[in-house]
Protein backbone atom coordinates (compact mmCIF):
# COMPACT_ATOMS: atom_id res chain seq x y z
CA UNK A 1 0.00 0.00 0.00
CA UNK A 2 2.61 2.39 1.21
CA UNK A 3 3.70 4.54 3.99
CA UNK A 4 2.22 7.66 2.22
CA UNK A 5 -0.80 5.97 1.22
CA UNK A 6 -1.81 4.37 3.62
CA UNK A 7 -1.18 7.77 6.25
CA UNK A 8 -2.32 9.60 4.04
CA UNK A 9 -6.00 7.78 3.61
CA UNK A 10 -6.18 7.33 7.54
CA UNK A 11 -6.52 10.70 8.57
CA UNK A 12 -9.22 11.08 5.86
CA UNK A 13 -11.24 7.90 7.43
CA UNK A 14 -10.32 9.15 10.58
CA UNK A 15 -11.73 12.69 9.62
CA UNK A 16 -14.71 11.77 8.06
CA UNK A 17 -15.68 9.37 10.84
CA UNK A 18 -14.99 12.40 13.62
CA UNK A 19 -16.92 14.62 11.53
CA UNK A 20 -19.73 11.91 11.29
CA UNK A 21 -19.73 11.68 15.31
CA UNK A 22 -19.79 15.67 15.42
CA UNK A 23 -23.12 16.16 13.02
CA UNK A 24 -24.73 13.22 13.86
CA UNK A 25 -24.31 12.51 17.12
CA UNK A 26 -27.78 13.16 18.43
CA UNK A 27 -29.54 10.60 15.18
CA UNK A 28 -27.48 7.80 15.41
CA UNK A 29 -27.82 4.89 18.41
CA UNK A 30 -24.60 3.91 20.62
CA UNK A 31 -23.54 1.13 19.03
CA UNK A 32 -22.94 2.73 15.52
CA UNK A 33 -21.32 6.20 17.16
CA UNK A 34 -19.15 3.16 19.21
CA UNK A 35 -18.16 1.86 15.92
CA UNK A 36 -17.54 4.63 14.23
CA UNK A 37 -15.52 5.63 17.15
CA UNK A 38 -13.33 2.41 17.32
CA UNK A 39 -13.17 2.77 13.65
CA UNK A 40 -11.88 6.32 14.08
CA UNK A 41 -9.47 4.95 16.73
CA UNK A 42 -8.59 2.03 14.03
CA UNK A 43 -7.65 4.21 11.72
CA UNK A 44 -5.60 6.60 13.51
CA UNK A 45 -3.55 3.60 15.08
CA UNK A 46 -3.00 2.01 11.20
CA UNK A 47 -2.15 4.66 9.40
CA UNK A 48 -0.97 8.18 11.01
CA UNK A 49 0.02 6.99 14.45
CA UNK A 50 2.25 4.11 13.09
CA UNK A 51 3.32 6.22 9.97
CA UNK A 52 4.50 8.91 12.01
CA UNK A 53 6.73 7.06 13.55
CA UNK A 54 8.12 5.19 10.39
CA UNK A 55 8.39 8.20 7.91
CA UNK A 56 10.83 10.43 10.27
CA UNK A 57 13.10 6.96 10.88
CA UNK A 58 13.19 6.76 6.85
CA UNK A 59 13.82 10.48 5.60
CA UNK A 60 16.74 11.64 7.23
CA UNK A 61 20.18 10.96 7.09
CA UNK A 62 21.14 8.35 9.16
CA UNK A 63 23.52 10.11 11.16
CA UNK A 64 20.77 12.39 12.15
CA UNK A 65 17.92 10.01 12.17
CA UNK A 66 17.49 9.58 15.76
CA UNK A 67 17.79 13.65 16.78
CA UNK A 68 15.72 14.02 14.21
CA UNK A 69 12.86 11.78 14.55
CA UNK A 70 13.23 13.27 18.21
CA UNK A 71 12.23 16.09 17.14
CA UNK A 72 9.57 15.21 15.26
CA UNK A 73 8.10 13.34 18.19
CA UNK A 74 8.63 16.03 20.39
CA UNK A 75 6.66 18.38 17.84
CA UNK A 76 3.50 15.76 17.86
CA UNK A 77 3.60 16.06 21.60
CA UNK A 78 4.02 19.90 21.84
CA UNK A 79 0.89 19.67 18.75
CA UNK A 80 -1.41 17.45 21.18
CA UNK A 81 -0.24 19.25 24.66
CA UNK A 82 -1.56 22.92 22.53
CA UNK A 83 -4.35 21.04 21.72
CA UNK A 84 -5.15 19.73 24.93
CA UNK A 85 -4.90 22.77 26.51
CA UNK A 86 -6.91 24.82 23.61
CA UNK A 87 -10.08 21.98 23.95
CA UNK A 88 -10.07 22.66 27.84
CA UNK A 89 -9.86 26.40 27.69
CA UNK A 90 -11.60 27.12 24.25
CA UNK A 91 -14.05 24.35 23.55
CA UNK A 92 -16.61 24.05 26.10
CA UNK A 93 -19.60 20.91 23.98
CA UNK A 94 -17.82 17.76 23.71
CA UNK A 95 -19.31 17.50 19.50
CA UNK A 96 -17.34 20.58 18.72
CA UNK A 97 -14.18 18.41 19.24
CA UNK A 98 -15.10 15.95 17.49
CA UNK A 99 -15.61 18.56 14.40
CA UNK A 100 -12.15 20.06 15.28
CA UNK A 101 -10.52 16.61 15.33
CA UNK A 102 -11.96 16.38 12.11
CA UNK A 103 -11.35 18.95 10.36
CA UNK A 104 -7.58 19.18 11.70
CA UNK A 105 -7.23 15.48 10.20
CA UNK A 106 -8.31 16.94 6.79
CA UNK A 107 -5.74 19.58 7.55
CA UNK A 108 -3.27 16.77 8.32
CA UNK A 109 -4.36 14.50 5.11
CA UNK A 110 -3.76 17.72 2.41
CA UNK A 111 -0.02 18.47 4.07
CA UNK A 112 0.36 14.76 4.12
CA UNK A 113 -0.44 14.57 0.11
CA UNK A 114 1.77 17.40 -0.31
CA UNK A 115 4.70 17.30 1.66
CA UNK A 116 5.53 13.84 2.34
CA UNK A 117 7.95 11.42 0.50
CA UNK A 118 7.16 8.26 -0.41
CA UNK A 119 9.98 5.78 1.00
CA UNK A 120 8.35 2.34 -0.02
CA UNK A 121 10.90 0.09 -1.73
CA UNK A 122 13.38 2.99 -1.87
CA UNK A 123 17.29 1.83 -0.14
CA UNK A 124 17.96 3.44 2.52
CA UNK A 125 20.87 4.16 1.28
CA UNK A 126 19.62 6.02 -2.06
CA UNK A 127 18.35 8.66 0.23
CA UNK A 128 22.19 8.55 2.42
CA UNK A 129 23.31 8.94 -0.75
CA UNK A 130 21.30 12.26 -1.83
CA UNK A 131 21.19 13.67 1.91
CA UNK A 132 25.50 13.80 1.58
CA UNK A 133 25.43 15.48 -1.42
CA UNK A 134 23.01 18.18 -0.20
CA UNK A 135 24.97 19.01 2.81
CA UNK A 136 27.98 19.05 0.79
CA UNK A 137 26.36 22.09 -1.01
CA UNK A 138 26.25 19.14 -3.92
CA UNK A 139 22.72 18.57 -4.36
CA UNK A 140 22.36 18.67 -8.32
CA UNK A 141 24.78 16.17 -8.38
CA UNK A 142 22.74 13.21 -7.36
CA UNK A 143 20.75 11.53 -9.96
CA UNK A 144 19.75 8.43 -8.48
CA UNK A 145 16.55 6.57 -7.09
CA UNK A 146 15.98 8.54 -4.78
CA UNK A 147 15.40 11.81 -7.03
CA UNK A 148 13.10 9.94 -9.11
CA UNK A 149 8.97 10.85 -8.74
CA UNK A 150 7.85 7.90 -7.59
CA UNK A 151 10.25 8.85 -4.38
CA UNK A 152 9.34 12.31 -4.08
CA UNK A 153 6.80 14.68 -2.45
CA UNK A 154 4.02 16.08 -4.90
CA UNK A 155 5.75 19.55 -3.54
CA UNK A 156 8.97 18.42 -4.48
CA UNK A 157 7.75 17.04 -8.16
CA UNK A 158 5.94 19.99 -8.66
CA UNK A 159 9.13 22.35 -7.46
CA UNK A 160 11.11 20.36 -10.55
CA UNK A 161 8.69 21.28 -13.23
CA UNK A 162 7.56 24.29 -12.99
CA UNK A 163 10.04 26.75 -11.58
CA UNK A 164 13.02 26.43 -13.51
CA UNK A 165 14.18 23.38 -16.16
CA UNK A 166 18.39 23.58 -15.94
CA UNK A 167 19.70 22.28 -19.79
CA UNK A 168 22.99 21.59 -20.42
CA UNK A 169 23.37 22.45 -23.98
CA UNK A 170 26.19 20.97 -25.00
CA UNK A 171 28.84 23.03 -23.65
CA UNK A 172 31.58 21.83 -20.19
CA UNK A 173 30.16 20.41 -17.13
CA UNK A 174 32.82 19.56 -14.25
CA UNK A 175 31.11 17.16 -11.94
CA UNK A 176 32.43 17.39 -8.15
CA UNK A 177 30.06 20.23 -6.71
CA UNK A 178 28.51 21.12 -10.30
CA UNK A 179 30.72 23.79 -11.43
CA UNK A 180 28.56 24.49 -15.03
CA UNK A 181 30.60 26.64 -17.75
CA UNK A 182 27.88 27.22 -19.46
CA UNK A 183 24.28 26.88 -19.07
CA UNK A 184 20.77 26.97 -20.53
CA UNK A 185 18.02 27.84 -17.96
CA UNK A 186 14.22 27.35 -19.37
CA UNK A 187 11.40 28.96 -17.48
CA UNK A 188 7.95 27.99 -17.55
CA UNK A 189 7.22 30.52 -20.40
CA UNK A 190 9.86 28.99 -23.08
CA UNK A 191 12.07 31.93 -22.56
CA UNK A 192 15.73 31.33 -22.33
CA UNK A 193 18.47 32.65 -20.43
CA UNK A 194 22.24 32.55 -20.81
CA UNK A 195 24.29 31.78 -17.61
CA UNK A 196 27.91 31.83 -17.54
Amino acid sequence: VGHWRLQQWGFVLMGSLFIGIGFFFDNLSTGILVTMYLGSSFFGQLGPNVKTFLIPAEIFLTEMRTICHGIAAASGKLGALIAIIMFNDYISNDLDIFLLSGYASFVAAVVTFWMIPETTGLDLYENDVKWHLILDGCKADYAGDANTPAFLSVYERNKQLCCHKAKHDGWMVAFGCVHWTHLQIVDASGGRERIE
